[in-house]
């Protein structure tokens, strides 16, 4: 399977009128990713809470997006997120996402979510499984 954009991702799709416009910004030198987004109500589990599932499904396009950026292109295989405090439809948040190790099949990734005052609201890590070009 080849790993390639067609600008309808769900979460940064530029052609995806569905879906929620994030725009990322990769250092290949340091290695991370950063983004800021706010979540509307759309988005929301519990009345004014932020679903946690929405969070997972940013944090999950950080460390993925990041891997594709460094041309490590992988797919999450085994991703762990916490929620250390709640977030409210309407609050700012900024992501930051790093990669922490590689090798050959695996790219091990972190993400985390901040609010104001640098209150986090979720982290993750994740397990990547690269994937190669096929042989021509």
């Amino acid at each position: 399977m080849t790993l390639r954009s067609d600008k309808h991702c769900f979460v940064c799709g530029e052609e995806n009128p569905q879906g929620l416009g994030v725009k990322f910004q990769v250092d290949r030198k340091a290695r991370t990713i950063r983004t800021r987004h706010v979540f509307s109500k759309t988005y929301q589990g519990y009345a004014g809470l932020v679903h946690g599932g929405m969070l997972a499904l940013l944090l999950d396009e950080a460390m993925a997006k990041l891997a594709f950026e460094l041309s490590l292109p992988a797919v999450t295989g085994e991703i762990t997120v916490r929620f250390p405090a709640p977030l409210f439809t309407g609050e700012r948040i900024i992501v930051y996402g790093n990669i922490t190790r590689e090798d050959r099949r695996i790219v091990l990734a972190e993400a985390r979510a901040e609010k104001k005052g640098g209150v986090v609201v979720a982290e993750a890590r994740a397990r990547l499984f690269r994937r190669r070009e096929p042989a021509v």
